[in-house]
């Protein structure tokens, strides 16, 4: 259970990201994805994101073809409470995928993507 736990992310919070994929990773245990964002002062920040186990992934029809590096995606997260750009994947449109959501709606909020408006 310990190495499971979700204590590092902000599950009170949903935040979304628009980037370019610099690693994606589908292996167990869990989703690896970076990818490089603009922040609102113009710099471009490495995000780091971990996503649910291959096996969830795979059940929900994703796979290792559905994101590659250079790929303009947008992720729905939980943040990491240290404040650091990185998060726990709620969701993600772009790539390969059309929309993938996992998991259940935490954080409030609502998003202007409409495929997010269900996690």
């Amino acid at each position: 259970m310990a190495h499971h736990s979700a204590v590092v992310f902000d599950v009170s919070k949903n935040i979304e990201i628009t980037g370019t994929t610099t690693l994606f990773t589908l292996r167990n245990p869990h989703l690896i994805l970076n990818m490089e964002v603009t922040n609102e002062e113009g710099e471009v920040e490495l995000w780091r994101l971990e996503g649910q186990g291959i096996s969830a992934m795979q059940a929900m029809g994703f796979g290792r073809g559905s994101i590659n590096v250079g790929d303009e995606i947008t992720v729905r997260m939980n943040p990491l409470r240290s404040g650091a750009p990185g998060g726990l994947v709620l969701g993600l449109i772009g790539g390969g995928w059309t929309c993938l959501q996992h998991g259940t709606r935490t954080g409030g909020g609502s998003s202007s993507l409409p495929c997010f408006n269900a996690l």
